[in-house]
This record gives structure tokens, C-alpha cells and sequence, in this order.
């Protein structure tokens, strides 16, 4: 099957549909792995036979080791140390002394795991067949998170129903488990993320929102993304972005600046959201019927988020900008809002909400 591409269709804005359908049925797995051992700051697993459990790692297979599951493959452009830290192997092998113990435990580290995105679709979403296991044993396993977990992380944690007395901080190390439960990841390889799993973390997540003490808590339905305080794909002139879409209700949002409840509540109730590329549009999951417009820059495009949108059923358009002259970096590159191109593509994406229409094979000229 051959991958979508966002750079096929040019440099102007565009509503697509034609993204391939789900590489793999819906399916998912958990495995009991007896005598095994977490090792390395990402806290990689290993079986009894000193082979390498791969779905403790990122979401790729197969290097080498032992993959839980017969469909994995291989991103070709992901370097190895990547998958496999070299240090996990060291603490594997190197370390002397009989490290800690524990009974029954999931595993919520990988190397990617600290990445807000990461976190929601490749770990948070692994939570729900651990759940299904915890109903047909009774047995309710230790988490395994990091050693100083974010406030998005625990905040996440809790609204799904789990307290601090449910986990324990990975001790960066070496640590032995009698039975450990590994899931299976919620997406593949190729992007495609599940629907039921961000629909199970939608619905458990809203369903254990605290009540709000105050109304004064009103957010716009129309969000504009700043990345203001992140290190790269800012807006360069995103005053001039704020006041050409504060026509259509658009309020600038800085996402650090929200709690993961308040980030839900946003999303929750979201119509149209405009971003550039970045985490924070994974709280799409929390919304329901949304139009994500997606910001690039022309050195970089990425197919994450159309793909997640497409699984999610959302209209989805995007439009690539202009980096700073001086501006090198590829994947981090600041940008400059072509303003008119985007009033344009708001305007029509508002329109089509509004009437409940599809936008399927929209274009802009």
C-alpha cells in the first residue's frame, strides 16, 4: 500500500479524502511475559531467553528480537539506537547485584514517551486492554511510569481513572517482574491509529472531567494554535494570523498554558482548529466533529495528523508557508502565514461546517 503524501498536492491549502484505508483491522493484544526484566532509561523488556520484547519499545518492528505480534514492520528511515538504547542494553548486560522486584506490572516507558503524542496514542491507548485484562483476572497491575513524570502525565493518569498508589517511577535501571503485561501499541507502523482506542480514551476522559467551579471558563469553539513559547514552527507573524481570523470567532490558545483538563474541555468542544504542525493537535481525540487545518512549513511536511484526523472521521485541510529567510532547520522551521490563503480555507472550511457538509475533493486554486 502505498503511504499518502501531503507533498504530492503542491503548495496550496486543500481538503482531502483520499488517504488510504487502515492498513490493519481493529485488532488488539495483551501478553503475559513471565520472568521478564525491564532495563535502560526507557526501561526496554526483556523475556526470559535475554531476547528483546519489542513492543516495550517505540512502535516498530521487527530489528531483531522477540515481537509479541506476526505483523510488525519496519520504518526504514528510523535509526536503530532509536528502537533499541544502547544504554538498556548495558544495564542489561553490564550491570552486577540483584536489581528490584515486582509481582504483576505494565510497562509505560518507551523513547518516545515523554512527547505529549507519544503519550496519548502510544501509551495512554494501550491502557484500555490492561483494563480488559484487570476485568477477566481481578488482578490490577503496577504502572510503570517515569521517573519524573510531566503534570500532563499524571494529570492524564488520573483522568482515566488511576490514582499515585497505581504506579511507581521507573527507577532508570534494572528491575525484574514476575508477570509482565505487555499490549499491544493502538496504531501501526504506517500511522494509522485506531478509532476505537482514541473513542475509549474520549469517552473515559470526559466521563471523569471534574465539574468546574467557576463559568468564567469560556473557550471559543474556533482555536488557533500558538506555539509561542515552543522552540520551533512558530508563527512568525502571528499577531497578523490572530486578527485575520478573529473575524470568524478565532481565539489564540498557548496550550503549556492550559491544564490536560482544560486541553480536553478545549478540544472537547472544538468546531474548527488551525495549528501549526505539532503535539498538541493529538487533542483532536478529545473532540467531535472538527475540521483541523494544518499549518507547514514548505521544508517539512509531515502525514501524522491527516492520518489521525482521516481514523477520527474529521474534514481535514492544510496549507504550506513560507519558513524565515534565515531559517534552516527542517523539521523545526518557524513559518509565515500566507494570510489570504488562509482566510480563504477558513471561510470555506466554516461554510461547509455550517451546512454539514463533507468536503471531500475541496480545493484551492
Amino acid at each position: 500500500m502505498k503511504p499518502y503524501n501531503l507533498n504530492e498536492h503542491g503548495y496550496s491549502g486543500i481538503f482531502i479524502d483520499e488517504i488510504p484505508e487502515k492498513s490493519r483491522k481493529d485488532e488488539f493484544f495483551l501478553c503475559e511475559v513471565d520472568n521478564a526484566e525491564l532495563a535502560g532509561p526507557t526501561a526496554l523488556g526483556f523475556d526470559k531467553n535475554r531476547n528483546i520484547i519489542l513492543e516495550t519499545s517505540v512502535p516498530v518492528s521487527t530489528i531483531f528480537g522477540t515481537s509479541l505480534s506476526q505483523t510488525s514492520s519496519l520504518k526504514e528511515d528510523l535509526p536503530i539506537e532509536e528502537c533499541i538504547p544502547l544504554q538498556a542494553l548495558a544495564s542489561k548486560f553490564l550491570s552486577k547485584g540483584n536489581p528490584p522486584q515486582l509481582d504483576v506490572a505494565c510497562s509505560l516507558i518507551n523513547g518516545w514517551s515523554r512527547n505529549y503524542y507519544h503519550w496519548i496514542v502510544d501509551c495512554l491507548a494501550r491502557l484500555e486492554s490492561l483494563e480488559l485484562y484487570q476485568e477477566k483476572t481481578g488482578i490490577k497491575p503496577t504502572l510503570i511510569v517515569e521517573s519524573n513524570p510531566s503534570a500532563w502525565q499524571i494529570e492524564s493518569l488520573k483522568l482515566l481513572g488511576y490514582q499515585s498508589k497505581d504506579w511507581i517511577p521507573w527507577n532508570g535501571s534494572r528491575m525484574k517482574v514476575n508477570r509482565l503485561l505487555v499490549p499491544s501499541f493502538r496504531r501501526s507502523p504506517a500511522l494509522h491509529v485506531s478509532p476505537k482506542a482514541c473513542s475509549w480514551l474520549r469517552q473515559r476522559t470526559l466521563g471523569n472531567l471534574p465539574a468546574l467551579e467557576t463559568d468564567k471558563l469560556n473557550f471559543s469553539p474556533y482555536i488557533l494554535i500558538s506555539r509561542r513559547k515552543a522552540v520551533g514552527r512558530r508563527i512568525i507573524n502571528e499577531n497578523e494570523v490572530i486578527d485575520a481570523l478573529k473575524p470568524f470567532g478565532f481565539v489564540a490558545y498557548v496550550l503549556e498554558d492550559l491544564s490536560f483538563a482544560d486541553e480536553v474541555r478545549l478540544f472537547s468542544q472544538a468546531k474548527i482548529v488551525v495549528g501549526p504542525q505539532g503535539a498538541g493537535l493529538t487533542n483532536m481525540i478529545f473532540a467531535e466533529n472538527l475540521t483541523v487545518i494544518e499549518l507547514f512549513s514548505s521544508f517539512f511536511v509531515d502525514d501524522t495528523f491527516v492520518y489521525l484526523a482521516k481514523e477520527l472521521g474529521f474534514r481535514y485541510g492544510f496549507l504550506k508557508c513560507k519558513p524565515p529567510s534565515m531559517d534552516f532547520r527542517r523539521r523545526d522551521t518557524d513559518i509565515i502565514v500566507n494570510v489570504d490563503a488562509l482566510q480563504t480555507l477558513v471561510a470555506t472550511a466554516e461554510r461547509y461546517y455550517e451546512n454539514n457538509r463533507s468536503l471531500e475533493s475541496f480545493h484551492i486554486a
